[in-house]
């Protein structure tokens, strides 16, 4: 898996409140569907896009209720080829 894809997983585990170690997701796996973020979760996720990739994402592109695979294609896509963590 992609650094894009496991830092999105370790967010989501961290929001939907998995206890570390314990969690169960899998790669195609929906944010809202199959992981049962509530809609303030899915804003939050966002805005952590946001601000851990450095780009701006277009509401029309990015539906919450895309897979954590889709999401991260999605950033790795849409930003920097390699993408650089912000310090």
């Amino acid at each position: 898996m992609s650094e894009v894809y496991l830092r999105l997983y370790d967010r989501v585990v961290e929001l939907a409140g998995f206890v570390p170690g314990d969690e169960f997701i899998m790669p195609d796996d929906r944010v809202i569907g199959d992981i049962f973020l509530d809609s303030l979760d899915a804003i939050e996720l966002i805005m952590w896009l946001e601000d851990e990739f450095d780009t701006e994402i277009d509401d029309t592109n990015l539906n919450t209720d895309y897979s954590l695979y889709e999401i991260a294609d999605y950033i790795e896509t849409y930003t920097a080829v390699e993408v650089i963590w912000k310090e």
